[in-house]
């Protein structure tokens, strides 16, 4: 039968099990405890020839896990909001750059780019929307025959008034 005993170290935060050896803490420990712990263990034999043995224990202690989740998991979400806001921010400053390049390209809002219209197949009429407008505005038409065309034609002029040309050849 083999009992065990402590003979150094801290005895005021530790016992050990007589029968086992099983080493247990006596309190808790807080933030000002030390880090580390040194105990002496002796094991001895009740043998006819008595032997022992001895044995240095070092223990160390770390911070709670719990208190370690608690400051991970706030890092984790502080991380995830700056990453966020970061994206957000991007895009809203391309959206400023789109935005503002679309308005060089069309400095007056209300005037179209006529100039996709103009191709052999197509009729380009560009006529002004009442008297004091300055909205222009693109016909394009493709006529088929010259019934068609004549008939384009008279639409494309305003009031008896001819505004657009066309040719085809």
């Amino acid at each position: 039968r083999v009992t065990y005993d402590m003979t150094e170290g801290d005895r005021g935060f530790f016992e050990i099990d007589q029968v086992n050896g099983e080493v247990r803490t006596t309190r808790t420990f807080g933030e000002s405890s030390k880090s580390s712990y040194e105990l002496i263990v002796v094991a001895h034999d009740h043998g006819k020839t008595s032997l022992s043995a001895s044995a240095l224990v070092l223990i160390y202690l770390s911070p709670a896990l719990d208190a370690q989740e608690s400051m991970g998991s706030v890092n984790l979400s502080l991380i995830f909001i700056i990453a966020l806001g970061s994206i957000a921010g991007i895009l809203f400053v391309t959206m400023i750059f789109v935005a503002i390049k679309c308005k060089r390209d069309n400095k007056e809002i209300r005037t179209y780019n006529c100039s996709n219209c103009l191709t052999i197949t197509c009729l380009l009429g560009c006529f002004i929307k009442g008297q004091n407008s300055k909205c222009l505005h693109c016909i394009s038409v493709s006529p088929i025959s010259e019934e068609q065309d004549k008939k384009t034609e008279e639409k494309v002029s305003l009031r008896g008034k001819r505004i657009a040309e066309y040719s085809y050849g």
